[in-house]
């Protein structure tokens, strides 16, 4: 029989998941995401 998969403990999944960044320019081509006040979603990731 195989071995049972890895499971992560509560502190190391908080650990993982506070290293990692995703960056979401907009959504493409006539809807470039959120806006609001004048500033747009797209124009604010890029500018990261």
């Amino acid at each position: 029989m195989g071995k049972l998969p890895h499971i992560m403990k509560q502190k190391d999944m908080w650990e993982f998941f506070m290293s990692l960044i995703v960056l979401d320019a907009g959504h493409g081509g006539a809807n470039p995401g959120a806006t609001y006040n004048g500033r747009k979603e797209s124009e604010d990731a890029l500018a990261l």
